[in-house]
Parts: structure tokens; C-alpha cells; sequence
């Protein structure tokens, strides 16, 4: 599964990852590689998540 990811630099400095077609699944990091490594890691617990509520 693709899902497109979103980065934005805060007014920290972090690198801020969203996806939009998940509202809400949010993560950040340091650099570039450790915002997306969050990102992968947070979708896959978005959707384990809204798995098993169904």
C-alpha cells in the first residue's frame, strides 16, 4: 500500500510527517529519514488500530 506523507518544517526545526488521507497520524523527526522511519511505523499503528475496532 501507497499512502502519500506530507513533511513541513516547524517553527523548532523539526521535520513534521502527516498523512492526509489518515487525519491525524502524525510524527515528527530530527531529520528527513527519521520523520519518514516514524511516519512508516505510525501508519502501520494508525491502521492496526482502526482494524481492530472494526
Amino acid at each position: 500500500m501507497n499512502l502519500k506523507i506530507v513533511l513541513e518544517i516547524d517553527e523548532d526545526g523539526w521535520l513534521v510527517a502527516t498523512c492526509p488521507s489518515l487525519p491525524g497520524c502524525l510524527y515528527q523527526g530530527k531529520t528527513e529519514r527519521e520523520a519518514i522511519k516514524n511516519m512508516k511505523e505510525g501508519i502501520q499503528l494508525h491502521l492496526q488500530s482502526l482494524a481492530e475496532k472494526i
